[in-house]
């Protein structure tokens, strides 16, 4: 079992707030969690993160497991975010048997904690993914939002549209890595993307506020955020 906690008090143009993520390798990789933390502070708002993220694991492992449901049940968060193993979503009958249950289960646990259920809308692979049907990542990513849209119905939760930004990305600025070489996992600008949607989720603000650049380089960071603001903002490219 991985916890992770990052803790940050400084001065804050509004309240603290607490945020537990559930997932897997996908939230760890270059410490998404953290990245949260210091985007947040970069708009002056102070905030204190757990993660539950061993990898591989799917909600359905979550769902049965003592320790994460022991630190749900603790509360005192303002927002629980699940994330679901990359390729489940990517097959709707699995997910609905797999998924759906495991993420209602989880989500009526955090609303009964105080807390706000926010999806970790994921991306698909470089190449997509056979095992589950998909043979392009345009026919994954599609598959994958639609499921994700349906988990958070389930539970009036929110969306972060972490992969309406990917795919932009990934059309307009091909030049811009967002995959490590397995075709999966993030690199550090797939990380950097998904961590300004997700605090833009979090923080009903606008990505292109946020000022920390993590060492990647202005122009990229930019661009970034700006597929994160135009998500965020309801563009969805698929149509």
């Amino acid at each position: 079992m991985v916890f992770l906690t990052f803790i940050l008090f400084g001065c804050s143009s509004g309240p603290a707030f607490r945020v537990l993520f559930i997932g897997n390798s996908y939230t760890a990789a270059n410490d998404l969690p953290g990245m949260v933390r210091d985007l947040a502070d970069s708009v002056g708002r102070d905030v204190e993160i757990e993660a539950v993220v061993p990898g591989g694991w799917w909600l359905r492992d979550h769902a049965s497991s003592p320790d994460t449901l022991s630190r749900i049940a603790e509360g005192g968060f303002d927002y629980v975010v699940l994330q679901e193993q990359s390729m489940v979503p990517a097959d709707r009958g699995l997910a609905d048997r797999e998924s759906r249950p495991a993420a209602v289960s989880l989500g009526l646990a955090a609303i009964q904690g105080g807390a706000r259920v926010v999806f970790f809308m994921t991306w698909g692979h470089r190449n997509g993914s056979a095992e589950v049907g998909h043979s392009s990542y345009a026919s994954m990513q599609r598959a994958i939002s639609g499921t994700y849209e349906r988990l958070a119905a389930a539970v009036a939760g929110r969306v972060a549209p972490v992969g309406a930004a990917w795919w932009m990305s990934l059309v307009e600025r091909p030049d811009i890595g967002l995959y490590q070489p397995d075709g999966s996992h993030p690199s550090v600008q797939g990380t950097y993307l998904a961590a300004s949607v997700m605090t833009a989720t979090l923080l009903d603000v606008d990505p292109t506020d946020f000022s920390d650049d993590f060492g990647l380089d202005a122009d990229t960071a930019s661009a970034l955020r700006g597929f994160a603001s135009r998500a965020i903002n309801g563009e969805r490219p698929w149509g």
